[in-house]
């Protein structure tokens, strides 16, 4: 058979469903998801005496409000929450957490993100979705 008649034929049973060079491993994962209040994204332990230690944490890259949407973003995934933009919180706040190790967990209607050393920031964050953000090079 000759290559052009192969590759049609490959392309023609592809059209609509061909999964050819992609991780399809998550494909039954949505989008996007409801980070439940009690959940965490990353964990911060602490050892006898309050010592903190990160365990599994992500870069924390921004936070920036908008439109009435708060919208953080890690080396790993994207944070999205109802917001009023008033209550931000001031960028000299912020600056301590960029390029810093971070867990974030959802708090009775808020977004606590965690650093060991920085402490923690606090965002009123009614409906947070999270958002696995594509990291290939």
């Amino acid at each position: 058979m000759k290559p052009v008649v192969v590759l049609a034929l490959v392309l023609s049973l592809c059209l609509g469903g061909c999964k050819i060079g992609r991780d399809t491993s998550n494909d039954d994962v949505p989008d996007d998801a409801v980070l439940a209040s009690g959940e965490s994204l990353g964990s911060i332990e602490r050892l006898p005496g309050g010592t903190p230690v990160p365990t599994d944490v992500r870069t924390f890259l921004s936070a920036q409000c908008a439109d009435g949407t708060l919208v953080l973003r890690t080396n790993q995934e994207e944070i999205a929450s109802p917001m009023d933009c008033s209550q931000m919180l001031p960028e000299g706040v912020l600056a301590r957490f960029i390029g810093q190790p971070v867990a974030i967990r959802a708090q009775d209607g808020r977004l606590v993100v965690e650093n060991a050393s920085a402490g923690t920031m606090d965002f009123p964050a009614p409906e947070p979705r999270v958002s696995e953000i594509d990291v290939a090079p």
